[in-house]
């Protein structure tokens, strides 16, 4: 790409095709020497300087400043049918100027104010048209059509690397995506033999017969589920005309432990696998060629399971915190046996677990939380690392919602894509590092027993907590009916029952609102749960929820999802 530089000129007398030599300075414009960068590519223009003798080229050439010279490596236009000119003698304009090239590639942000004086911060990714007045506020550069493909030489294929769980590999079924012929996925032919480049078959009904959930997968398995990877990679091959090569690993249910170097044991070895599955392809004849030897892209959907006791998923679990996650992921990217990301070329995008689940899924009581792993990551990451977001993302129903649907994860890779040629904006991370409610969020449910009684006290559920010193807990509690019947509920009372006599003091905000249709019952204020504890050495507390009912025989549901919020 050639540099722009203001108002440089000079003289030559060079004859045929050999390179000008700058004999003589113009008083109207600035000297090559002293202006021009020696070994800077820049472009040119050159005529005859009678104006009258037929003769000019465009182009672009080296500067050398020890023979004041400019080559001409390549030529734009010339009176020679756009070929190098074999100038006649006579002395020649030659002057430094702006080609169409350099004025389209240029990448960066404008800060523009045009007409009905609208104002904003845009990155041009495309052509733009100005229909009016432009006022600039600040420096201005812009990127080619290509956008970010523009660094690469014309023809190159694009290279794409996709590793996570089960959202990695796709779990939304019944969706077609015609794939662009020139999309070529690193798999098997579905009978377990050796992967090779193949168009992935995005329409067949049928999962390949070699995948397994319980397993490290290595290349798409139809079946029509969506697939993060190839959408992204069917579109900038639409978009491109490019070749894009996909090798993606996955592995359902797999933590990010799976991702871990060091600690490799069987049957979770998702690291070696990936390492060795690039070994491979990068030793193929269509990255060779092209000097391919680390990835362009790599995609990360992985994080469910480590937030799985978050989302509700696994209650029992523990739950990996977010800056813990995204800081392990970047060890392991970095490692130095690590050959699926190289630091400074790979662009990470990096895709956020599912929005519905983690802000609170409608089968789940909805919880002040979110996690966040994915922001965490893109943030420590730096420049190369985007996210994208889940925000709007299909899911699938009931339990699935932790899944995208097939378009939601169409969609993601679609969404990945346009960010990686420029054409929209990735959007801002929702949280940061340090988000201080994550990695102890628990769910805790009782129900109760039928009863014929209409002022029974009844003991809804039972469970502990292992408190420090001064814990304290905040949470969301919500009522449920499970029957048909009308109830009316009165007061509920939490009984916390200390360990080893720790005095511990609980309240609930009631009363529930009266629904006479049963189903969940809307609380007359937010029924926020609240338990603090003063000086606690004990090793646990047990908590007792009773209340009494109104009539009806019907079981009812209190669920309490809360957090330790100590030291907040």
């Amino acid at each position: 790409m050639s540099v722009l530089i203001d108002n440089v000129a000079g003289f030559t007398v060079t004859e045929g095709l050999l390179d000008f030599v700058i004999s003589e300075n113009s008083s109207q414009y600035r000297a090559f020497s002293g202006s021009a960068v020696d070994g800077v590519e820049y472009a040119y223009k050159a005529k005859f300087s009678d104006g009258t003798t037929a003769g000019y080229e465009t182009g672009k050439g080296i500067y050398t400043l020890a023979t004041n010279s400019i080559s001409r490596t390549t030529i734009f236009t010339s009176s020679n049918a756009n070929a190098r000119v074999d100038f006649a003698p006579g002395q020649k304009f030659v002057a430094l100027v702006s080609d169409k090239e350099t004025i389209e590639s240029e990448s960066g942000t404008a800060l523009l104010s045009l007409a009905n004086t609208w104002t904003a911060v845009n990155t041009f990714n495309d052509s733009v048209t100005v229909g009016g007045s432009v006022t600039v506020g600040g420096s201005v550069t812009a990127q080619n059509i290509d956008g970010w493909l523009a660094q690469f030489p014309a023809g190159r294929p694009i290279f794409i690397v996709g590793t996570g769980q089960s959202n990695s590999t796709g779990r939304g079924p019944n969706v077609s995506v015609t794939t662009n012929t020139n999309v070529k996925d690193w798999a098997s032919d579905g009978s377990g033999g050796a992967q090779t480049w193949r168009t992935p078959n995005t329409e067949t009904a049928t999962v390949k017969a070699d995948y397994s959930a319980a397993a490290d997968y290595i290349g798409y398995k139809e079946g029509q589920f969506g697939n993060i990877h190839i959408s992204m990679a069917n579109f900038i091959a639409q978009r491109s005309g490019r070749t894009v090569y996909v090798l993606q690993v996955g592995r359902d249910g797999a933590p990010s432990a799976y991702w871990n170097p060091a600690v490799q044991p069987a049957g979770q070895a998702t690291y070696t696998t990936l390492k060795d599955a690039m070994t491979a392809v990068l030793a193929t004849t269509e990255l060779t060629t092209w000097s391919i030897d680390k990835p362009d892209i790599l995609n990360i959907m992985q994080g469910e399971s480590d937030a799985g006791a978050l989302l509700a998923l696994f209650p029992t679990s523990p739950t990996l915190g977010g800056d813990t996650w995204a800081d392990n992921w970047l060890s392991y990217m970095k490692n130095a046996s690590t050959n699926w990301f190289a630091e400074n070329h790979t662009r990470v995008f990096v895709y956020d677990v599912s929005d519905t689940a983690n802000w609170g899924p409608t089968s789940q009581p909805n919880a002040p939380w979110r996690w966040n792993g994915v922001s965490a990551l893109v943030e420590t990451g730096g420049n190369f690392f985007e996210y994208v977001s889940s925000v709007g993302i299909p899911v699938g129903a009931g339990a699935e919602e932790v899944h995208f649907s097939g378009i939601g994860s169409n969609l993601q890779g679609e969404i990945g894509a346009k960010i990686a040629l420029g054409e929209i904006s990735p959007a801002s991370p929702v949280l940061t590092r340090g988000h201080p409610t994550f990695n102890r969020v628990k769910v805790w449910t009782g129900t109760t027993v039928a009863t014929a009684s209409a002022t029974d006290s009844i003991v809804i559920g039972t469970f502990e907590m292992a408190p420090s010193s001064s814990s304290r807990y905040s949470g969301i509690a919500t009522l449920e009916s499970l029957g048909a019947d009308d109830a009316i509920f009165a007061q509920w009372t939490l009984n916390v029952i200390p360990i080893f006599g720790i005095l511990v003091s609980a309240t609930l905000g009631l009363p529930f609102g009266h629904n006479p249709a049963g189903g969940a019952h809307d609380p007359v204020s937010p029924p926020m749960l609240s338990i603090e504890t003063g000086g606690v050495t004990a090793t646990g507390v047990q908590l007792t929820v009773t209340g009494q009912i109104g009539r009806g025989t019907q079981k009812h549901r209190l669920t309490f999802v809360y957090n330790d919020i100590s030291g907040i």
